[in-house]
């Protein structure tokens, strides 16, 4: 009952509106409330998108341009001055060497022949005395060193054959290697007709040379001391005093000029004794 009063007077108020749009009046709109639906929850559905490596690609390979850097010019330095290598030793053996004896002790570095002195010939690994002596220059100081030695094998199958003596060795100190007055000083181990020998300083103190023998030499000088020591095949012939000059050239000289002998000398060797 109550909702047919309700539908009547819903129903009359609806005729009443309409009389009054008819009418123009004015229709107070009517407020309602939007009537909120909630939408369903939905899950949406987990997807993993397929991995996928990026192609390698190389870049591709360019030269640099060539570029010329300026020429610059470096300050200049002077270079450090350094003290040349102390002579230590050296042996001509003649072994391995034929023809001119000049070519074979000039093949040694830093040795030289003293161009008017140069006679002689390598045979059979040694080298053979012809008249002329041989004289190698001292090139290195060897003459100023504090102690050195030089020793040397020889033989002769003829003695000199001089009324005067004849040097067998000799160190010289002239400017032509020749044994004059022109020598400032030179120290020789000599030979006389009869073979015998001796240093220069000490005649009365021989050895006999026998033909077809080889012996030995060896002299020792100590610029320190002031001596020379004299050795003939192993045994101290003298020790004379030794008064070391200076000299522009020297030279260490084998046989002399001239003499008849026929000889050989091998196994020469040169040491610095203050190493």
């Amino acid at each position: 009952m109550k909702n047919a009063k309700l539908l009547m007077l819903v129903f009359s108020l609806l005729i009443a509106v309409a009389l009054l749009a008819s009418c123009g009046g004015d229709v107070p709109p009517i407020e309602t409330d939007p009537q909120v639906t909630e939408a369903p929850e939905t899950d949406v559905p987990e997807t993993n998108a397929p991995e996928t490596e990026a192609p390698e690609t190389e870049a591709p390979e360019t030269e640099a341009p060539e570029t010329e850097a300026p020429e610059t010019e470096a300050p200049e330095t002077e270079a450090p001055v350094t003290e040349p290598d102390t002579f230590k030793s050296v042996t001509f053996d003649f072994e391995n060497a034929s023809g001119s004896v000049t070519e074979y002790i000039e093949s040694f570095e830093g040795f030289k022949v003293n161009s008017s002195l140069n006679g002689g010939t390598i045979e059979n690994g040694r080298w053979n005395y012809s008249s002329k002596p041989l004289a190698i220059s001292d090139t290195y100081g060897i003459y100023n060193l504090d102690k050195f030695s030089i020793e040397f094998d020889f033989c002769f199958d003829a003695y000199v054959n001089t009324t005067n003596d004849a040097s067998i060795f000799t160190i010289v100190t002239d400017d032509d290697g020749k044994l004059n007055e022109k020598s400032g000083f030179y120290m020789a181990f000599r030979m006389n007709s009869l073979g015998q020998v001796f240093h220069g300083s000490a005649k009365n103190m021989t050895f006999q040379v026998e033909l077809g023998k080889e012996h030995h030499y060896k002299i020792e000088i100590d610029n320190v001391e002031g001596k020379a020591h004299v050795y003939f095949d192993g045994a101290l012939l003298c020790s004379p005093n030794y008064a070391k000059k200076d000299a522009d050239y020297v030279c260490f000289r084998f046989v002399d000029n001239n003499k008849g002998a026929v000889a050989w000398i091998d196994n020469i060797v040169i040491k610095n004794l203050a190493e």
